[in-house]
């Protein structure tokens, strides 16, 4: 009787405490959300006290010390917000938060004149998560205010291909190609910024860049430090050449204006995407800029697409315009949604991490599932068996790396491997028909649909997106392989 009475104490007392920890998480939460309200209304000393409070019942939270970091950076604090940003490093927060955290880091040292601390700072954080884009960016900016043009134009490209509507990244492009003396990239850049953010002080600075790229003189603001770029200078001249003379043929012409502006952008456009297309080892600018411009100047929106590079410094001129042609500014901004922009050919852009899962996977599918449309392939027990042994092995023990450029936290990554590797070794022995393979085909079963719900509950968010593609593949695959055990024994 004394056991029992004990017993229930105990559990009493558990079932208390972890009572007491979940009201304390949700105060932490709680907290932290408040901060994060104070902070975006400019109060961040409420803001500073609202993440203390919830510092002091969560000490290890990565959120709670990323907002501390990041609030106490915009009040000025730097030099105190880097403990906090160190902390969130340290910590076991997801991919993305060590990632922000590493922003956040390299942002204090860059505010603080450290140029090359925060070079650092951002090229170890692009280590831990490559395919995190406000790192390229910043990366970009420092390497930019450190006069390393080229260094910035590559980090420039790195952000825009993980996010090519990044205005901030394509005017980068712009600013620094211009540094390096690439007039030709430096304006495709500053039209394709526009194109994002046509309508700002940023896109009227663009504009009277061209302006001056076009009449050969210096970027707005009159900053001019040209340095030599990777490219050789007689192919550089070349391409700068394509400005020099359609200029020169507009004014022959005595064209002045918009005329003189459409007449100069067509011809540009449709010249560097010849020259382009005709390069046997294309690199991002004839991929990503010449290719699509040249697009442009074949259709007929090239006189809208004039109107928008201007309308933030003529806009009386323009806004009259386009309220007498609206249905050529609607062809533009439908051709503008329609047309892809390409950077890139997709094995080349697959990285070491997604080759060394899809080219077993691309095994594993062909000789796997050939019994299933009774294709008779040479050793394809044995391809499939090794092939998909493989897959279960990097995802059983490599799992919290392979798949660390989704940017779901640690726990999950090692969830969804566990289960993707035990998927293999269940399609294995149905395959094989071994013992037990209606058993492993179960769990594999159960093991998918848990990370699929995990997945569709957090599907807005980018992170569990790929996990969730490949919940839907595998289950696929798994059944393809299962009826066909099932059925033909």
């Amino acid at each position: 009787m004394k056991f029992f009475l004990r017993l229930m104490l105990l559990l009493c007392m558990s079932i208390a405490s972890l009572h007491a920890l979940a009201q304390n998480d949700n105060s932490a939460t709680d907290l932290i959300k408040q901060g994060i309200q104070l902070n975006s209304q400019g109060k961040y000393t409420e803001a500073i006290e609202k993440y203390s409070e919830a510092l002091k019942l969560d000490p290890a939270s990565a959120q709670a010390n990323y907002q501390m970091g990041f609030t106490m950076l915009a009040a000025g604090k730097g030099n105190e917000a880097i403990p906090y940003a160190e902390k969130t490093i340290k910590g076991n927060g997801s991919a993305t938060f060590v990632a922000s955290a590493y922003t956040l880091l390299g942002s204090i040292y860059d505010q603080d004149h450290q140029t090359q601390k925060a070079i650092d700072t951002y090229r170890e954080g692009i280590k831990l998560n490559p395919n995190f884009q406000q790192l390229h960016f910043n990366l970009g900016l420092a390497y930019s205010r450190n006069n390393q043009y080229a260094e910035a134009e590559t980090e420039a490209i790195a952000s825009i291909k993980l996010d090519p509507k990044h205005a901030g990244s394509q005017r980068m492009y712009a600013l620094v190609t211009f540094h390096q003396n690439k007039r030709l990239n430096a304006l495709l850049g500053f039209c394709s910024f526009i194109i994002l953010e046509p309508t700002t002080p940023r896109s009227a600075e663009a504009y009277n860049n061209i302006q001056s790229i076009l009449k050969g003189g210096e970027l707005a603001g009159g900053r001019q430090t040209i340095i030599g770029s990777r490219k050789g200078d007689q192919e550089v001249g070349a391409l700068n050449m394509i400005i020099t003379v359609t200029a020169a043929q507009g004014k022959k012409k005595k064209l002045a204006g918009m005329d003189l502006l459409e007449f100069e952008l067509k011809n540009i456009f449709a010249i560097a995407g010849k020259i382009s297309a005709d390069n046997k080892e294309q690199d991002f600018f004839d991929k990503f800029f010449a290719a699509y411009f040249f697009n442009l100047a074949q259709s007929a929106n090239i006189p809208a697409f004039t109107r928008m590079v201007s309308l933030s410094t003529n806009k009386d001129e323009n806004t009259k315009w386009i309220n007498e042609n609206d249905a050529r500014v609607k062809a533009l901004e439908q051709w503008i949604a329609d047309t892809q922009r390409n950077f890139e050919d997709t094995l080349k852009h697959m990285s070491k991490k997604q080759l060394l899962e899809f080219i077993p996977l691309g095994i594993f599918l062909l000789f796997g599932l050939s019994p299933l449309f009774k294709l008779d392939l040479p050793f394809a027990s044995i391809a499939a068996i090794m092939s998909g042994s493989f897959l279960a092995m990097i995802y059983f023990y490599g799992s919290f790396w392979l798949l660390s450029e989704t940017g779901t936290s640690k726990i999950i990554r090692i969830i969804a491997g566990l289960v993707f590797g035990t998927n293999f070794i269940g399609c294995i022995f149905c395959l094989m028909h071994w013992p037990y393979w209606s058993m492993y085909a179960t769990i594999s079963y159960i093991g998918l649909g848990m990370v699929l719900l995990i997945s569709l509950f957090n599907y807005k968010s980018p992170s569990y997106k790929p996990l969730l593609y490949r919940c839907i593949l595998f289950i696929i695959v798994l059944s393809g392989v299962y009826g066909y055990r099932s059925f033909v024994g």
